[in-house]
């Protein structure tokens, strides 16, 4: 069922590439080719999801039975079952499973971000409220809620799990939204020092002593990019 190559030999023609399911490659620039991929992908989504494939049968018989909202959600739940039998098609499927555990693992990150962050903790509090916050102060109690460094991926994912009891993790929750609301306010100031003071100078001596010299933002110690050691500015958050 999967692709499969032969090595190339000096001297020698290379051998034709033999797609999944038995489909040579020449096959997709022909058009019996391409229906015998379909042919394929039928079957295919058969044996995945019967009802699916139902569907699909039933919107080709009748196209225009099969519009609007009934053909956005056949497109959209058609979409990893496509996704898969393409990975078949062209021998991918284990580098296709290693993506989907990666973006698995990072999942939380992109869901706490939305839900949390931008929905819950950006609107609870105005930037001139965040800019007042002692963020790292904030950092050190968070920290602690979260047993251990920092760091995004631990952020999303006990904020997350915070989330499935509120009531008993309140406290929690509201150090993390004030975290949330805060760390914004870094990036806005440090867009006006640290890029200058990286591009104004050449010596690594003349910059640290610039960086000395500029006005600390309201409510948060910055060090410009270059200055990630040894820069007297307070560490800059990750």
């Amino acid at each position: 069922m999967h692709a499969t190559t032969q090595p190339l030999q000096s001297g020698l023609a290379a051998a034709p590439l033999v797609l999944g399911f038995g489909i040579a490659f020449e096959a997709l620039y022909r058009r019996d080719g391409l229906t015998a991929i379909d042919d394929c992908f039928v079957e295919f989504l058969r044996r995945r999801n019967p009802e699916l494939h139902d569907r699909l049968a039933a919107a080709r018989t009748r196209p225009d039975a099969a519009v609007g909202k009934v053909e956005k959600d056949s497109v959209v739940d058609l979409a990893p079952v496509l996704d898969d039998f393409i990975a078949e098609l062209f021998g991918i499927a284990a580098e296709v499973e290693a993506l989907r555990a990666r973006d698995q693992v990072l999942a939380p990150i992109y869901s706490v971000k939305r839900q949390f962050v931008q929905r819950r903790a950006a609107k609870k509090f105005s930037s001139a409220q965040a800019e007042t916050f002692d963020g790292e102060a904030l950092r050190e109690q968070l920290e602690r809620h979260l047993g251990g460094e920092l760091t995004e991926l631990r952020f999303a994912e006990k904020v997350e799990s915070w989330l499935g009891a509120e009531v008993e993790n309140y406290e929690a929750l509201n150090i993390a939204a004030l975290y949330a609301a805060w760390r914004p306010t870094v990036r806005r100031a440090s867009a006006g020092t640290g890029a200058e003071c990286c591009s104004k100078f050449r010596t690594r001596s003349s910059r640290r002593t610039w960086c000395r010299s500029r006005p600390q933002p309201p409510a948060a110690s910055l060090r410009c990019a270059f200055h990630k050691r040894g820069c007297a500015r307070a560490k800059v958050l990750s």
